[in-house]
């Protein structure tokens, strides 16, 4: 949480967001050959990042949070230096904007179980956190290829029951489950 002197101190050049339609990540591949994942929004939107919780007894922690990207941004910003009017010089501040995949806990699945991970995306009411969030794109670990699980069917009912900014920029169906594509 920031307090509102924090807030004010933050100022966006000349009040711009401005949109990408692209973002490019570097990652080490298993045979430790340095190789390169673009993710667009419209055809490729799909990421990983680190997971931030800890494993309990009864429930082991997945290693990795799931995402699909719903717009890429930067702005420049300019920050007031506390107890004055002067500014710093402008700063580049890259962000993406991602719904939140929640991993599938009621089957097995994983290397041992010898099934693909299953994600489905987060209800805008779910008890895990928030559907949709923001992400500083350096915490991305690389793109993912997800496959639909067409058996399960497809719902409209995951972006809320209200019409937001969303459902212009997302499809009007989601499938229910996707396949986490571990073999790419």
């Amino acid at each position: 949480m920031f307090t509102e002197v924090e807030r004010e101190g933050v100022l966006i050049k000349n009040n711009k967001i401005h949109v990408l339609s692209t973002a490019q990540f570097n990652y080490t591949s298993y045979d430790a050959r340095r190789l390169q994942d673009v993710v667009n929004y419209r055809s490729h939107p799909d990421i990983m990042v680190l997971a931030h919780e800890d494993d309990t007894p009864d429930r082991p922690a997945h290693p990795y949070w799931y995402a699909c990207v719903v717009r890429i941004f930067y702005v420049l910003v300019r920050f007031r230096v506390p107890g004055s009017i002067e500014l710093t010089e402008p700063e580049r501040f890259d962000v993406m904007w991602v719904r939140w995949f929640g991993l599938d806990s009621f089957g097995a699945s994983g290397w041992a179980s010898r099934r693909l991970h299953m994600l489905g995306f987060l209800p805008p009411d779910d008890s895990y956190g928030p559907a949709f969030g923001f992400i500083d794109p350096s915490r991305v670990i690389r793109g993912v290829h997800l496959i639909p699980t067409f058996s399960y069917g497809t719902t409209q009912e995951l972006l809320g029951p209200t019409k937001s900014i969303a459902h212009s920029e997302l499809e009007d169906e989601d499938h229910l489950l996707y396949y986490l594509d571990m073999c790419v």
